[in-house]
């Protein structure tokens, strides 16, 4: 498995991850190190938003390519972390697209209904292959439904 952690400049975390399903226990790994001394509610809150937000740009934003990573960042701004989380896919247009927790027993389409129910908040890049979560430490659940 391939992709260099580094610590960023301000301290956090960023990563190269490939397309490949053993990334997930190095990211736990690097979101649980960089909370180090956070409540259990917190890291389980940004363990799952990481991993989310992961899948989500393998899924989608690496769909069909062989080569690719997707590039994942942690960093505390204040209060808040923030995570931000890019493919080098087409992206989509998530202005158009509902927030929902789907019906039934499906097993996809949960991800941006968790991310928007854990993160504070949300923000996407125009073209929508770039996501910006950021959760202010010290407070369970997020605001922006």
């Amino acid at each position: 498995m391939t992709g260099a952690g580094r610590v960023a400049r301000d301290g956090g975390v960023c990563l190269s991850l490939p397309r490949d399903p053993r990334c997930m226990d190095r990211l736990d790994a690097e979101v649980r190190g960089f909370l180090n001394g956070a409540g259990v509610h917190e890291v389980f809150d940004l363990v799952l938003l990481a991993r989310e937000a992961v899948t989500n740009a393998m899924v989608h934003g690496l769909a069909g390519k062989r080569e690719g990573q997707v590039r994942f960042c942690l960093t505390l701004d204040g209060p808040d972390v923030v995570m931000v989380v890019e493919d080098p896919g087409e992206g989509f247009d998530w202005r158009g697209r509902e927030i929902r927790l789907p019906e039934g027993l499906t097993e996809t389409g949960r991800g941006r209904y968790i991310i928007h129910t854990y993160a504070d908040t949300v923000e996407y890049n125009d073209k929508g292959n770039r996501i910006t979560i950021r959760k202010r430490l010290g407070e369970r659940g997020g605001r922006q439904r």
